[in-house]
């Protein structure tokens, strides 16, 4: 099984939730975050880096008060970064990330950040670390409310635990996970969920459940 890498379409979350700023350049540096996002979604990986870098360097020259607008920046960097080929510096913008967002008190974009940064620590072979940064997220209040991040997070804990070979935990966490996307409309962790379940029930030798969960989500995608 190809470990799935972030979810496209959380990006556009991320970036809708951050706002606009407002003082000191913060209105200049949001439009390039935004367009660095718009490109990330439609795949333009090259095109998100060049914007995002510079709304970022921008942003750190600004006050505290302009964290949530860096958060994003970090956190759409991040979630580029390995389809980019660089996993190592996607950890990083993506720890960076949460950091900012919880000094600045946005508790959606630090989930975020610990769940791409759990699928990231996961797809480095760090599964421990990964588990516990999906287990920090899953216990943030945030994520209780909010469909697409329980789904999110319980969906690469799964893939976590799957990988180190704990797959009734894994299965329990990848069920419930289906179940909040498909409340969440998420029709991409959907399918990742049914990634999942396909290796499981491979790996419990019954090809045929493996085979249909696995077509089911490659046409969700």
């Amino acid at each position: 099984m190809g470990l799935p890498l972030p979810a496209q379409s959380g990006a556009a979350d991320c970036v809708l939730r951050a706002g606009a700023g407002g003082r000191n350049g913060a209105v200049a540096a949001d439009p390039r975050a935004v367009l660095g996002g718009s490109h990330f979604i439609v795949g333009e990986f090259d095109r998100a880096e060049r914007e995002l870098a510079d709304s970022e360097r921008l942003l750190r020259g600004l006050a505290e008060e302009h964290l949530a607008e860096l958060a994003v920046c970090l956190l759409v960097r991040g979630s580029t970064a390995p389809y980019r080929g660089n996993l190592e510096e996607a950890a990083t913008l993506l720890r960076e990330a949460a950091e900012a967002s919880r000094r600045s008190g946005e508790r959606f974009l630090e989930v975020a950040a610990l769940g791409h940064l759990g699928m990231v620590l996961a797809a480095l072979g760090r599964l421990e670390e990964a588990e516990a940064t999906l287990e920090q997220a899953l216990d943030n209040p945030e994520t209780a409310g909010n469909d697409w991040l329980r789904a999110h997070s319980l969906a690469y804990r799964g893939i976590a635990r799957l990988l180190r070979g704990r797959l009734d935990e894994a299965a329990a966490d990848l069920h419930s996970a289906g179940e909040a996307a498909l409340k969440a409309s998420s029709w991409q962790l959907v399918a990742n969920v049914c990634d999942g379940l396909g290796a499981i029930s491979l790996l419990h030798g019954d090809p045929q459940r493996a085979a249909t969960l696995l077509s089911a989500g490659h046409h969700l995608r």
